[in-house]
Formats: structure tokens, C-alpha cells, sequence
């Protein structure tokens, strides 16, 4: 569970950084660059949702509910 925990926490960094540097686009001259970052974003999004379900679903199976969700905010 402690894994998946840290690559949860290092894909959401990763999707932080890249949502980022996709809001400093702004030329017409950077949709190509653009595109190429929605999709590691789209690609990071769904690692972040696949992780979770797998978490969910040990966290279930271990009879542990809480901490799944990070309240920080």
C-alpha cells in the first residue's frame, strides 16, 4: 500500500508540473508543444486513476477505509 501511496503522490507532482508548463503556452506557435503535454497529461490522469482503484481495492480488502483521501488541499 506504501507504493502505491508514493506513485500516486509522484504521478500527481508529475501531472502538477506538466499542467504547469502547459498554462505558460501561449503562442500559436506552441500547439504542437501543447498537444504533445494534454497528452502525457491525459496519460498521468489515467495512471493516477488506475493507482487509486488498485489502492482502493487493497485498502478494502484490508479492512482499512480511511486515508484514502488526502484532505490537504
Amino acid at each position: 500500500m506504501r507504493a502505491l501511496k508514493a506513485e500516486i503522490r509522484r504521478l500527481q507532482q508529475e501531472l502538477a508540473h506538466l499542467q504547469s508548463q502547459l498554462t505558460k503556452l501561449s503562442s500559436p506557435g506552441d500547439q504542437s508543444a501543447a498537444s504533445a503535454l494534454r497528452g502525457q497529461v491525459a496519460s498521468i490522469s489515467s495512471a493516477i486513476e488506475q493507482a487509486t482503484a488498485a489502492l482502493s481495492q487493497l485498502m478494502l480488502g484490508s479492512g482499512k477505509t480511511g486515508g484514502l483521501v488526502n484532505e490537504q488541499a
